[in-house]
């Protein structure tokens, strides 16, 4: 990418700053338009509609209107281009990502398509229309949204990003439903670490959620052993620590501070939620959407761009990759044990005895015969010269 601090760029906002220029190789397809103007580019590069709704330049057909500097124009002629072609992108254009080409108003920023984009485009926009939605309720000054409240018997987790309060980063927490694949609860704000404990301990402890707080950098110690002296019941995730299994299981682990170091797991931590973006899991907030919107790759490492957060990311990321090693190992175990247990029987020995006689004290071998009480009758009469009769 060749940078920018010299020169601004035209949008709907007047002239302004931009940070670079970006050169892709790309497949095209070129637009034109009733005025005779054309428009080439690639086939994920989006533009406005009639109705002010994003389109790809490869979803457009004739007879679209779409959003130019002084109204709008109606396309006369596609025209797609097997042969990739070099593309340029503007990068970081006004507070709007927006810009005119050739008189079209252009967005510009998320790298939709470009191949920097950490999740695809198509899965954007599946989320941005099937899935984005507002929550149940808003609280805390609009910094916690809630879109399902707790339900017996499900399995949560709580992802926790804490900054000092005072930096440009906010602190963020997000609650998943590991039961039904989805995000149920979200707070952001700019607040101090123990401030964010204390608001973890309260929803966590609503929503019975294990809880993984980063503790890279030192800010999450902070919030860590504030739970710890709250004495927080849902638990708290140590790393290197199995607590499935007993064997592995680390008696000192009192003595180590609770949480997960994200940046030496950054890559794998990021590839677990992509991942499970991909396979279905449902999230809601537009504030996460938007941070997922400017995650890229930069130099081979998936992180924010200039200018954005990825507060928001950070927790539900470190949430689903905590739940999928710990739950799904616990019920790896759970499901071993309910299985050596079922191979257990007891042998049943059908031949019971049926004697009324049974003495529990003397081995029973087949059929007996009763057990001598005493001498009777008969037997002295049959036995009566025996005793000197």
């Amino acid at each position: 990418m060749k940078y920018n601090n010299k020169y601004e760029i035209l949008s709907p906002e007047g002239f302004v700053d931009f940070d670079g220029i970006q050169k892709l190789l790309k497949p095209t397809v070129e637009i034109v338009f009733n005025n005779n103007l054309t428009l080439r580019g690639s086939l994920n590069h989006k533009i406005y509609n009639y109705n002010g709704d994003e389109i790809f330049l490869k979803d457009i057909v004739v007879s679209d209107k779409i959003k130019s500097f002084d109204g709008f124009l109606e396309v006369i002629d596609i025209i797609t281009y097997e042969e990739q072609s070099y593309v340029y992108d503007i990068v970081n254009a006004g507070e709007l990502h927006l810009y005119y080409t050739n008189d079209i108003v252009s967005h510009n920023c998320n790298f939709l398509g470009s191949g920097d984009n950490v999740f695809d485009s198509e899965l954007m926009q599946d989320i941005s229309k099937n899935q984005i939605r507002e929550p149940q309720a808003k609280m805390m000054g609009g910094g916690l949204w809630i879109w399902k409240e707790p339900e017996n018997g499900h399995k949560y987790v709580m992802g926790c990003d804490v900054s000092r309060g005072d930096s440009e980063d906010f602190s963020s927490i997000e609650i998943i439903d590991f039961d039904t694949r989805e995000q149920v609860l979200e707070y952001v704000g700019k607040i101090p670490p123990d401030v964010l404990a204390e608001i973890a301990y309260k929803w966590g402890t609503m929503y019975s959620a294990y809880c993984v707080i980063d503790i890279t950098g030192g800010m999450g110690v902070a919030t860590a052993r504030k739970l710890q002296e709250m004495n927080y019941q849902g638990g708290l995730y140590v790393d290197g620590v199995d607590t499935t299994n007993k064997w592995k299981y680390d008696a000192k682990i009192n003595e180590k501070i609770p949480g997960i170091n994200f940046n030496s797991k950054r890559v794998q931590i990021i590839s677990s939620f992509e991942e499970a973006m991909r396979h279905k899991f449902r999230i809601y907030s537009s504030r996460l959407y938007n941070e997922m919107n400017t995650f890229v790759y930069i130099n081979g490492r998936p992180d924010h761009q200039k200018k954005h957060h990825d507060d928001c990311i950070m927790s539900i990321a470190m949430a689903i990759y905590v739940a999928e090693k710990s739950f799904q190992s616990l019920e790896k175990v759970t499901n071993h044990t309910r299985a050596m247990l079922n191979s257990w029987s007891t042998a049943v020995n059908e031949n019971k005895n049926s004697s009324e006689f049974f003495n529990p004290q003397i081995p029973q071998m087949g059929r007996q015969q009763p057990i001598n009480q005493g001498p009777s009758i008969q037997d002295y009469q049959k036995y009566g010269w025996l005793f000197g009769r």
